[in-house]
Formats: C-alpha cells, sequence, structure tokens
C-alpha cells in the first residue's frame, strides 16, 4: 500500500511537470516547486538506506569506466539521490551497485521512471550518453538546462569544462 503522503506528494509532482512541460520548459518557479517537493518526498519516506557499493564503485580500481561513471552520477544532486535510495527508483526495487552493468542498469531505471523528476531523468541520460552515445541515446542539452538548477548545471559545467568520455 502506498503511503497517503507520498502518493499527494507524487500527484502534485506529475501536475508540476505537466504545467512545466506545457509551459515549454520555462518557470523557474515550477522548476524550484518540484526541488522542494523531491526533497520532502525523500524526508517523508521510511526508505531512506543509501547503499554503500555505489561509493565503492566510484572508488574502485579494478574497473576505471565504472568507477568514472559511478563518480559523474554522483555529482549531480538528484541523481545521486535517486541511485543511492532505492525508494526513488521503484517502491519494491532493490538495487546493489557492485559492477558497470549494475549501475547502467541502475541509470536506465531512472531514465524510465515516473518517480523522479525531469532533471534527475535529463542527468541519468546525460550520464548514459557520456558512457556510449550510440547505445543510449536521447539527452538533449537545451531541455537538460531549462529543468536542471544550479547545483546540476554545475555538475554538468565541470565535467564540460575537462569533458571524459568513458
Amino acid at each position: 500500500m502506498i503511503d497517503p503522503n507520498k502518493q499527494a506528494l507524487r500527484e502534485e509532482l506529475a501536475i508540476l511537470e505537466a504545467a512545466l512541460d506545457a509551459n515549454g520548459g520555462r518557470g523557474v518557479e515550477l522548476a524550484e516547486r518540484i526541488d522542494e517537493l523531491h526533497a520532502l518526498h525523500m524526508e517523508n519516506t521510511n526508505k531512506t538506506l543509501p547503499d554503500p557499493t555505489l561509493d565503492a564503485l566510484a572508488a574502485s580500481t579494478d574497473d576505471r569506466t565504472a568507477a568514472s561513471l559511478a563518480t559523474l552520477a554522483l555529482t549531480f544532486p538528484t541523481l545521486s539521490d535517486a541511485l543511492r535510495n532505492r525508494y526513488i527508483i521503484t517502491d519494491s526495487d532493490v538495487r546493489c551497485y557492485r559492477t558497470r552493468d549494475d549501475l547502467l542498469q541502475g541509470l536506465k531505471a531512472v531514465k524510465a521512471s515516473n518517480h523522479v523528476g525531469d532533471g534527475c531523468r535529463h542527468a541519468a541520460a546525460f550520464c548514459l550518453g557520456v558512457y556510449n552515445d550510440r547505445a543510449f541515446p536521447g539527452f538533449d542539452v537545451f531541455k537538460a538546462l531549462t529543468r536542471w538548477d544550479n547545483r546540476h548545471r554545475a555538475a554538468f559545467v565541470r565535467w564540460a569544462a575537462d569533458p571524459q568520455w568513458m
């Protein structure tokens, strides 16, 4: 059974995201409210246990590509939260990030999820595209920049200043 508070937050998120889409992605107030609701959603859930395997993967010396991909994903605040907190992806999904394939599956799940905002989905699409833009097309930098807040834009700019392709 879905917690009524969680359901109400999801419904308000869906309405605001639809309004943002209808407005062509413009509307800083709507984007800021969506970020506030995501923060409330995280505070009002009881499944907030982070997965330390993601940090271990980022520090891995065995698979430098996986480590680079995990490190990049962790620079985007909402994507980091979504990957660390399994409930954001789905209500029942359990993820452990021990390999590159685990992380790719997690990123694909976030990109397809209705439980995260557009900014988070754009961050997942960006990371997948950096990993392999032919296998994972669909990242639109212009849409992403209109949806991302300053923290997400800063993560993108840091990467763009010294791009590391995987």
